[in-house]
């Protein structure tokens, strides 16, 4: 069973056309035979971030996906 200690890493999330830019804090931990997840982003200087947190996840977790699959190919 391998596992391996938390890791964390800063991302910064570039500003585009309809938001502002922010930052993303990723944290991966290995637990066991499994890998557990956690992305906060937080878009600054707007109330409304008009769905970049989500699209930034999605495309983090799409990235990871990917790796895994081409890990196991």
């Amino acid at each position: 069973m391998a596992s391996f200690r938390l890791q964390k890493t800063w991302a910064i999330v570039p500003s585009d056309i309809w938001t502002w830019g922010g930052d993303a804090l990723i944290t991966i931990e290995g637990k066991g035979d499994q890998t557990q997840v956690d992305i906060k982003v937080k878009i600054t200087g707007q109330l409304y971030d008009w769905g970049k947190s989500k699209s930034v996840i999605k495309k983090v977790l799409g990235d990871i996906e990917g790796l895994h699959l081409a890990a196991n190919t």
